[in-house]
Formats: C-alpha cells, structure tokens, sequence
C-alpha cells in the first residue's frame, strides 16, 4: 500500500515536471520568434512535401496509368450487341434529361473533398495526411471510372430509353437497321469558328 501512494507520487512528480519543461520550451520559443514552420514534429508541404511525394511514387506512376486507361476506355468503341423485338420492353423508359447535371459530378466527387481537405491541412498542418487523403480519393475515383467504364464497353448493354432515342415518333419499324440511332452515337455540339 506505502509503495504503491509512494509511487503514484513519484509519477506526478514526473508529470509535473514534463509539464514544466514543456511550458518553458514553448515560452523560448515565443521569445526566440521561430515561425511555426521550423516547430519539430510538424509536416509541411515546403518542408516534406517533396519527401512525400518521392516516397510514393509508385503510386502516382499507377494513378497516372489508371488515367491513361481511362482516357483508352472512353476512346475505344464499345461491343455492340443486337437488339429484338422482345427486348424493347424492356428499353422503352422515357427519355429524360438528366437529373444530376454532368458538370456538377466532378465538383461533388472531386472538388468538394479536395477543399475539405485543404481545410483540414489549414488546421492540423500535416503534409501527411493531406497527401494521403487526396492519393486515396484521385485512387478511388479512378478505379471506379474504369471498373464502370470497362463492364459498360464489355456488355454493350443499350440505355434503358434506346427505343425512344431511336424512334422518337413512337412508331416502333421492327426491319430497321439501327444504324444512326442516338443510343450508341455520342451527341457533340461543334461550335463555328
């Protein structure tokens, strides 16, 4: 019982000591006007942020190639199935525009995380973290596009509104090659120079 109260002294006496020692390294600090960048333990982009970065480079050299595949995925031309008569049941929803606006996807997937993460930078001041963060969302986002875009190119599967982006009309001419129907070719507006 005496060693255990004697010992459980000792150790707030430590503590209170680490505590002391810490309040006059932070009061010399002050006082010598070391700005917050040269603090020890902190993780600055001026400081580490080339250290990061060369650490992992491999894992931008595989970003860059998940890009490059996707850049491949949206070029190349996708397997074209053929479409019965009895499968436009089931591709006769209403052409609609879309609900979420194409621009607006970017900017909630990539640039809405990104500016959180800059936020939290701003306050914690850790190249680390920020690095980390943005590799795992740009990874993220990316092999999500080219898992999407290689299973779409490889099925070939027409969007649920082909029969109305083929027959605006209505009229369904079943002995009609679908050559120039709207659902397989993509619709750019070219703007005159």
């Amino acid at each position: 019982m005496a060693w255990t109260k004697l010992r459980s002294l000792f150790s707030l006496l430590n503590f209170q000591r680490m505590l002391q020692k810490r309040r006059q390294e932070r009061e010399q600090q002050a006082e010598s006007g070391r700005s917050r960048e040269a603090e020890i333990g902190r993780h600055y982009i001026k400081t580490h942020g080339a250290k990061v970065a060369k650490d992992h480079m491999h894992d931008w050299i595989i970003l860059m190639l998940l890009a490059v595949i996707e850049v491949v995925l949206f070029v190349i031309h996708p397997f074209y199935r053929f479409v019965g008569k009895d499968m436009m049941t089931d591709l006769k929803y209403p052409m609609k525009s879309n609900t979420v606006p194409i621009w607006s996807v970017p900017m909630y997937s990539v640039l809405l995380p990104i500016c959180v993460f800059l936020f939290v930078y701003q306050r914690r001041r850790d190249v680390y973290d920020l690095h980390h963060s943005v590799l795992g969302l740009l990874f993220a986002v990316l092999i999500t596009a080219v898992i999407t875009d290689a299973i779409k190119n490889a099925v070939g599967r027409p969007r649920p509104d082909f029969f109305w982006r083929c027959f605006p009309d209505g009229k369904d001419v079943s002995p009609v090659l679908l050559r120039n129907c709207k659902s397989y070719m993509p619709t750019f507006k070219f703007l005159k120079p």
